[in-house]
């Protein structure tokens, strides 16, 4: 997995860079091309409120992957299917920040793109667990010969074994980097701005976010491994 890593690594510090330095022709021609205008976009008459369908849909199917991912056989393949549906989601992202950005000073657009582009590239890491050695991989394995053994019927099971768990937390990782983009998005499109009353206080919403990925991708396996006595 190192060339895997490797190459994750590469592209999406590639790709963050591209995303804080795109010029304003290619901002603008994002902006008009792929904004989707209003589809998707149902107003709410009893709470007088809209909601983006597109979006919900969109998160949905990216729910069912983040719980069914497991029964794909080739974890690799996992995370190339991962990739190219957070690739893009981030696509969807970045035209409703080209949408948005007018109006907004050079230095605002920059803090804007920034903050949203460290939010994708650490969201894609943690989610592709380059921080403990894919041990999701491993713990995926010994799942199955556990199902197919019908271990998981038996109560004690889940006290004495932590692949399930690895594997739900690897779930919710997925998920979590895909809901990041698309809440982020779903803003943008309804409110016509970035989620946030400041730019100060959006940089640190984005900041906790970023903690939060880490700290999933980090500490959550490294809280398995203590409660379960794991040794690597």
């Amino acid at each position: 997995m190192l060339l895997l890593d490797t190459i994750c690594l590469a592209v999406s510090f590639i790709l963050g860079l591209s995303i804080l330095f795109l010029p304003e022709e290619a901002c603008d021609w994002l902006a008009k091309k792929g904004s989707l205008d209003s589809f998707g976009i149902r107003e709410i008459p009893r709470r007088n409120d809209k909601t983006d369908t597109f979006a919900n849909t969109v998160l949905f199917i990216l729910f069912l992957f983040s719980c069914l991912y497991w029964v794909i056989p080739d974890m690799t393949f996992v995370y190339i299917i991962y990739t190219i549906l957070y690739f893009i989601s981030c696509i969807f992202l970045l035209v409703q920040m080209c949408r948005i950005r007018k109006g907004l000073s050079g230095e605002h657009r920059f803090v804007l793109f920034l903050s949203l582009g460290m939010m994708m590239f650490v969201a894609y890491i943690s989610a592709m667990n380059i921080f403990n050695g894919h041990q999701v991989i491993t713990d995926l394995i010994a799942l199955k010969k556990h199902i197919a053994a019908g271990k998981l019927m038996h109560v004690l099971y889940y006290f004495k074994n932590h692949e399930i768990f690895s594997v739900a937390l690897q779930g919710i990782l997925f998920f979590t980097s895909f809901y990041l983009v698309w809440a982020q998005f779903k803003y943008m499109r309804l409110e016509d701005s970035y989620k946030g009353n400041h730019i100060v206080s959006f940089c640190i919403k984005i900041v906790f976010v970023c903690i939060l990925m880490l700290a999933l991708s980090v500490g959550g396996y490294y809280l398995l491994d203590a409660a379960y006595y794991v040794k690597r």
